[in-house]
């Protein structure tokens, strides 16, 4: 049995409606915020592959903080 997750936490917003080309391309959604919605979208099949080559791109130009280097490995 899976529960249906919370469209909110009090860490991060998940953004299921929202197209995740918008999410990458949006600079006031942290990183936190992009990373965890890329993950629950990989781990749900719903991430494409072009989307997964766009994240990766835009993280090459991010300086990534180290509390998120664990979160950034699981993706």
């Amino acid at each position: 049995f899976r529960s249906t997750p919370q469209p909110h936490t009090d860490a991060v917003d998940f953004l299921f409606s929202t197209p995740f080309d918008e999410i990458i391309n949006n600079p006031s959604i942290s990183l936190q915020t992009l990373l965890t919605n890329a993950l629950w979208r990989l781990e749900n099949e719903q991430l494409l592959e072009h989307e997964f080559i766009a994240l990766f791109a835009r993280m090459t130009s991010e300086k990534l903080p180290v509390d998120l280097a664990t979160l950034m490995s699981r993706v």
